[in-house]
């Protein structure tokens, strides 16, 4: 299994809400001074997400803001079926009626969450999960022939 990680910061060209700038911490000066999404740009995220298995927690958020702004672009980007995994909906039906965030998540499989308490970004929650992936693999496996997830 091989994974790669792409990393790419651009202003939004609106204002940030107060929610998001909770979650990321990145203040409308910083993003002031990062580029808007250029077709180019999105031309490299399509390309380097490719024919791959795309893995995220809350895909219909990524994928669909990736989906959205190609659109916005005029390149008519969408994934093909099967080529994106959601993990929050694998931990709804592992362990349906609890918490299904990522924190919640390594919590639960005893992964280190680092410093995610002091903000978090994409790459460090795509790396977070990949760190979750061994257990939730585990627990899915375990649920598939009958015994409870742990």
């Amino acid at each position: 299994m091989t994974f790669a990680a792409y990393r790419l910061t651009v202003n939004p060209g609106r204002p940030s809400s107060p929610q998001a700038l909770a979650v990321h911490g990145l203040t409308e000066a910083e993003l002031a001074t990062k580029p808007a999404l250029s077709r180019a740009m999105a031309s490299q995220v399509v390309r380097f997400i490719g024919g791959s298995t795309v893995v995220a927690h809350n895909t219909p958020f990524d994928a669909g803001f990736v989906q959205s702004e190609c659109e916005r672009l005029g390149m008519g980007w969408r994934p093909d079926e099967g080529q994106v995994v959601d993990t929050r909906l694998l931990c709804k039906l592992l362990w349906p009626g609890e918490p299904g965030s990522l924190d919640a998540l390594a919590t639960r499989l005893g992964v280190d969450r680092g410093d995610r308490d002091a903000g978090h970004d994409a790459l460090a929650d795509a790396r977070l999960l990949a760190r979750c992936l061994p257990g939730l693999v585990e627990a899915l496996v375990r649920h598939i022939h009958g015994k409870a997830a742990a």
